[in-house]
């Protein structure tokens, strides 16, 4: 199904930008074989949960959205050569915008959450 590739597609191109997030110093190659084991995992299951979300809360949701007819005609689309291209751009653009958000934006993400957490101890002065 081509939505199922469509999605470990852009598991695999995320993938990168969300390892990079990781500290790097002192990785022993124990460290790291444990890593990549673990990410591996993941991606397995996220996987396994990215399909049962298209074959079972897809349809309810995109339904609450969309009448038959609409998704008829979304499903001709995909089938232009420019949901064709859609289709085959998207793990890229996501990739790209999941290294965009993870480089530019979470820093800022994470200082502020920082700050609230130590805002939000007991004793802290506001």
């Amino acid at each position: 199904m081509q939505a199922d590739s469509t999605m470990e597609k852009t598991i695999s191109a995320i993938m990168p930008s969300i390892m990079s997030q990781f500290p790097k110093e002192n990785l022993t190659p124990e460290k790291t074989a444990m890593m990549n084991q673990l990410m591996s995992s993941i991606m397995t299951l996220t996987q396994e949960m990215s399909k049962k979300l298209m074959n079972e809360d897809f349809v309810l949701i995109y339904g609450k959205y969309y009448t038959e007819q609409e998704i008829k005609d979304l499903v001709a689309f995909y089938k232009t050569p420019l949901g064709k291209k859609l289709i085959k751009n998207t793990p890229e653009i996501q990739k790209e915008v999941t290294t965009v958000m993870m480089s530019k934006y979470l820093p800022d993400l994470q200082k502020n959450l920082t700050e609230l957490m130590l805002k939000m101890k007991p004793g802290v002065n506001n």
